[in-house]
């Protein structure tokens, strides 16, 4: 029974003649290759410009280091929550730094809630 369970699996096709390397998967990998360098080459977005969570994804990490350093100014932290906004990003750490900058501004004087 197993036998027949898998005989769709034996092609009678492959034991007739032996078949010349496969040339569409050198094209899939190559283009493959492409794809994956050309996306990795790309250039960060500008943060006004981030629409979607892989853009936003990308950016976050060196966003979280800029806010423990302070070194956002009132305009860019509004930036930062637009952006965040827009591409529905969510990560519970840079939020928590974000919030801590955002206090800080507020009671600077430097940012008021019309602002945001």
């Amino acid at each position: 029974n197993k036998e027949k369970e898998f005989a769709w699996m034996d092609s009678e096709e492959e034991d007739a003649a032996p078949k010349s390397p496969k040339k569409s998967s050198r094209r899939r990998s190559r283009s493959r290759r492409r794809r994956s360098k050309s996306s990795s080459e790309e250039k960060p977005v500008r943060l006004e410009e981030v629409q979607s969570l892989g853009q936003m994804a990308k950016l976050a990490p060196s966003l979280q280091k800029r806010l423990k350093r302070g070194d956002l100014r009132a305009k860019e932290l509004c930036e930062v929550v637009a952006a965040l906004v827009r591409s529905k990003f969510f990560d519970g750490d840079l939020f928590e730094i974000l919030a801590n900058e955002l206090r800080r501004a507020f009671n600077r004087r430097s940012l008021s809630p019309g602002e945001i």
